[in-house]
C-alpha cells in the first residue's frame, strides 16, 4: 500500500490474528450450535443441512482456503474436525446401528456440502438439491453394504500401469488418472488414513488438509463411478 509506513503494516497485519481467532470462535459457535441442535431423524436432520446451505459464510469457514499463522489454520482445522465428528455421529444415528455405512456416508457427505457450497462448481444446485431431499447413501437406491467398490478390480486398477481396466462382468470399463493412481498403490499397501494424508502431500507438495479433502473426494468419486 503506497504511503503507509512498513511499521504500520505490521502492527497492522499482526492484529489479524485475533480478529480472525474472535471470527472462528463466533461462527464456529454458530455452526456447532445449528448441527447439535438437529432432531436426531431423518426429517430433523435435512432440515439442518437446508439451514446450513442458507449461510454459505458458515460453511466458508469449512471449506474455504483461508489464510492466516500456523496457530490460527491449527484452530481452523481443529474446528472442522469438530464439525465433521458431529456430523458423522448425527448420520450415524440415522444408520443401521453397526453398519459401518455410516462412516463411509459422512465423507460423501462432507463432499456434497463442498460442492453445494462452491460458487465454482457447474452443478452446484443439481448437487444442493440432491442434498437437501436425500441422505447419502439413500439415492439410486445404494445400500451401506453395497458402497465399497470390488478389491479385486480396485487391484487391477492400481498395478495396471495404463490406469485403464476393462470389467466382463459389469461390461464397463474403468480409468484413473496419475494422481489416482498413486492413491491406489498407497491404499493397497493397508496404510492408515493418516499416513495416506502424509505421503500425498509429500509427494505432491501440498498441505496435508488438502491432501485429506482431495483424498475424501476421490473416495466419493470412486464410489460414485462403481455404482453410477
Amino acid at each position: 500500500m503506497a504511503g503507509v509506513a512498513e511499521g504500520v503494516m505490521f502492527r497492522l497485519f499482526n492484529g489479524m490474528d485475533g480478529i480472525l481467532e474472535q471470527w472462528i470462535e463466533s461462527r464456529g459457535g454458530r455452526l456447532l450450535t445449528l448441527i447439535s441442535g438437529a432432531p436426531a431423524n431423518r426429517a430433523g436432520f435435512l432440515r439442518m443441512l437446508r439451514s446450513l446451505l442458507e449461510v454459505p459464510e458458515l460453511l466458508g469457514l469449512l471449506f474455504d482456503e483461508l489464510k492466516g499463522s500456523p496457530a490460527i489454520l491449527a484452530r481452523l482445522d481443529a474446528l472442522r474436525l469438530r464439525v465433521e465428528e458431529q456430523l458423522s455421529r448425527q448420520l450415524q444415528c440415522l444408520t443401521a446401528p453397526g453398519g459401518g455405512g455410516s462412516l463411509l456416508f459422512a465423507d460423501h457427505l462432507w463432499v456434497s456440502l463442498r460442492r453445494s457450497w462452491d460458487p465454482r462448481m457447474p452443478d452446484r444446485e443439481e448437487r444442493r438439491e440432491r442434498l437437501l431431499n436425500f441422505l447419502p447413501g439413500e439415492m439410486n437406491g445404494v445400500k451401506p453394504s453395497e458402497i465399497l467398490p470390488n478389491p479385486a478390480l480396485l487391484q487391477r486398477l492400481a498395478i495396471n500401469k495404463s490406469g485403464f481396466v476393462f470389467d466382463p462382468v459389469s461390461g464397463r470399463s474403468f480409468t484413473v488418472n496419475e494422481s489416482g493412481h498413486a492413491l491406489l498403490h498407497l491404499m493397497m499397501r493397508e496404510m492408515s488414513v493418516s499416513e495416506i494424508i502424509e505421503q500425498l502431500a509429500e509427494k505432491w507438495d501440498v498441505e496435508p488438509r488438502q491432501a485429506e479433502r482431495d483424498l475424501l473426494e476421490f473416495a466419493a468419486e470412486l464410489r460414485k463411478a462403481f455404482h453410477g
